[in-house]
């Protein structure tokens, strides 16, 4: 009973239902053509179900924060000469890279409030990217010119991942915003007079854990 009552609060994003019925009746047209037990149909099912699931925050309520918004690993963290007009000229900023893998939750949740200035497709040899720049929205600590910036793209190579938010959106601190099928990495450039609360190789969990603070 307890597994059941687990499946009934799972939430699964809208991008997942094409994948989780193709899977579904593809697998279970195997099993009746091979004999096989309708256990292993339910097994797929419920294993690409699980892939597409939307984690569920717990937002704190702090503000001039900068939140996860992919769960993964903290590949790296660097100071790079930000190659983007939206920054100042020759402006440092902290570029936070996160990797997700495949049985990780893959929601993107927005790192604070916020609100879509630029949204742009980048189609690089065998990677799709999307590009999302967005001003911070929080009453307290932030000035009118702080802005962020998120690069992701799924692990699937031509496989642009899904984002269903335009440029003018506004969104609350951890609200859903996308999701990277199977996986993937998301790079996020903030000002440098953020201070940073993660290293590399820890872990993250969307819309929860802590990256950055305003000075």
């Amino acid at each position: 009973m307890g597994g059941i009552k687990q499946l009934e609060i799972i939430k699964i994003h809208p991008s997942g239902w094409p994948y989780i019925a193709g899977i579904a009746t593809v697998s279970f047209l195997i099993g009746i053509l091979l004999g096989l037990p309708i256990t292993l149909f339910i097994c797929f099912t419920l294993f690409v179900m699980f892939l597409f699931r939307v984690k569920t925050p717990i937002i704190s309520m702090e503000q001039k924060l900068i939140l996860a918004p992919l769960s993964g690993k903290i590949e790296k963290i660097t100071e790079i000469i930000s190659p983007y007009k939206f920054f100042s000229l020759h402006a440092s900023v902290q570029k936070i890279v996160i990797r997700c893998g495949l049985l990780t939750s893959a929601s993107l949740h927005a790192p604070t409030s916020m609100k879509i200035m630029q949204k742009q497709k980048i189609e690089k040899a065998s990677r799709r990217l999307i590009l999302l720049r967005a001003s911070l929205l929080e009453t307290e600590g932030y000035d009118d010119s702080d802005e962020i910036l998120m690069i992701f793209s799924s692990s699937v190579p031509y496989l642009f991942s899904e984002c269903n938010i335009e440029i003018g959106d506004t969104l609350s601190k951890g609200q859903t915003f996308g999701f990277l099928p199977f996986g993937g990495k998301l790079d996020l450039l903030v000002p440098e007079y953020f201070s940073l609360k993660k290293i590399e190789n820890q872990t993250c969990t969307s819309g929860e854990t802590i990256l950055a603070k305003r000075r």
